[in-house]
């Protein structure tokens, strides 16, 4: 049965097999996929934390930027304000 456990969600469809990870991990989807990442690669999980951080900090600005761009067709250059690293 354990090995069933370990070896059917592989032949199921994305939906299915992702599914049976999150109720494997007691956890909605969501929350199952960032225990997934964080487990995978620790340093990888922390950059897309610290990554997010900078977006939200900054997500007007991007708005702008984002709009100045799609208006000139071309790259643009922003500024954006860098939080203090949190531990």
């Amino acid at each position: 049965g354990v090995l069933a456990v370990l070896v059917l969600p592989r032949g199921l469809p994305d939906g299915v097999g992702l599914s049976v990870a999150a109720t494997v991990l007691g956890a909605d989807r969501w929350d199952a996929g960032a225990a997934l990442m964080r487990a995978g690669s620790a340093p990888g999980w922390q950059g897309l934390v610290e990554a997010h951080r900078l977006v939200q900090a900054n997500r007007e600005a991007l708005a702008g930027c984002r709009a100045a761009a799609a208006k000139a067709g071309t790259e643009q250059r922003c500024t954006v304000v860098v939080p203090v690293p949190t531990p």
